[in-house]
């Protein structure tokens, strides 16, 4: 009686189809036979990808589908990665006390060198932005 309570209960689980999750797109632009969509992936990030028209179903599609679609755009965190590695905490810190600021007051008296203190930071992930672009431009033709 047990044994085929629990065969029941197997064969229940083979008959199910897994459920598949969607998420909600919008059509960016139409290319081709292929259609640009954003979505919010499940870490809230805003993603890219081309798929064929009859995947959206009531405004959605199957994550399988947009995990496997070819990804839209320049991976921009593999640059912010890198600067990370040479503009550090302590580099752009180093920058503010260079223009003097060491304190709460100092930031507050001399805000108007924050930004300029910065700026070697930001340049630093302009460009590594840059050159990742450039690169997987190169790589495509």
């Amino acid at each position: 009686m047990k044994e085929e309570r629990e065969e029941k209960e197997e064969e229940k689980k083979k008959v199910r189809k897994p459920v598949t999750k969607k998420s909600f797109v919008r059509v960016m632009r139409k290319q081709n036979d292929r259609l640009l969509v954003e979505w919010v992936d499940a870490k809230e990030m805003l993603r890219s990808v081309f798929i064929g028209a009859d995947e959206i179903v009531d405004g959605r599609v199957d994550n399988d589908v947009l995990d496997e679609a070819i990804p839209y755009g320049v991976p921009w965190e593999e640059a912010f990665i890198v600067a990370q590695k040479k503009a550090t905490p302590e580099v752009r810190a180093n920058e503010l006390r260079k223009v003097g600021i060491w304190t709460l007051d100092d930031l507050r008296e001399k805000s108007r060198f924050v930004l300029g203190a910065l700026k070697a930071g930001f340049m630093v992930e302009i460009g590594e932005l840059n050159k990742l672009a450039t690169r997987l431009k190169e790589e495509v033709k």
